[in-house]
């Protein structure tokens, strides 16, 4: 089933850029189920249905906390009907196309017409770490200099995670709907 907001959704969020985290290179994927990526930076659902079934995994893993790579960012566009999840996972294989698998995940959607984006970790919800969002919005997940991994949506802070991260890490994404889609996917660069 597609999970559902809950009543204590709110904008509680933090005014804090990603540190010195750099969007900058394309995603390079790898492993595709059910997914296209036809352009720079986009990825389509081509799979007929829905549900959690198709979705796509970088080639690029981040290998530790002192990786030169230390995030992911997309634009989600507003959406009527889309459901769809980018993510930084651990066990990313070619059938982890569940959110339930994600490690750390932004979900995109929608409820009574209006756009979202909610944080995921392992097929929890956080209702407090959720912000509508209108047209689109950028949404990035980064390892912070203590190797903790943050949420941002459009430069907003949504939270810090208190769980641990798994290496290594690649970008994963979920996609339920036929056509769901996520534009402009990038790594997110530190510079030493």
């Amino acid at each position: 089933s597609t999970p559902k907001p809950s009543s204590a959704a709110s904008d509680v969020y933090k005014r804090q850029p990603p540190g010195a985290a750099e969007v900058e290179e394309f995603i390079e994927w790898v492993l595709l189920k059910g997914v296209e990526s036809n352009r720079k930076g986009h990825v389509v659902r081509t799979l007929t249905g829905s549900g959690w079934t198709a979705g796509a995994v970088s080639k690029r893993a981040i290998r530790g906390a002192s990786d030169t790579v230390r995030g992911v960012s997309a634009v989600c566009k507003e959406s009527t009907s889309q459901h769809r999840m980018i993510a930084m996972n651990s066990q990313s294989t070619a059938d982890s196309t569940s959110y339930q698998s994600l490690d750390f995940a932004i979900y995109c959607f929608p409820w009574n017409s209006v756009s979202y984006v909610r944080v995921y970790e392992r097929g929890k919800a956080f209702g407090n770490a959720a912000k509508a969002y209108s047209e689109s919005a950028v949404v990035q997940i980064a390892l912070n200099d203590a190797g903790k991994v943050e949420y941002f949506v459009d430069g907003l802070k949504l939270m810090t995670s208190d769980q641990t991260v798994t290496y290594p890490l690649h970008v994963d994404v979920s996609l339920h709907e036929q056509g769901a889609s996520l534009e402009d996917v990038r790594l997110s660069l530190i510079h030493i």
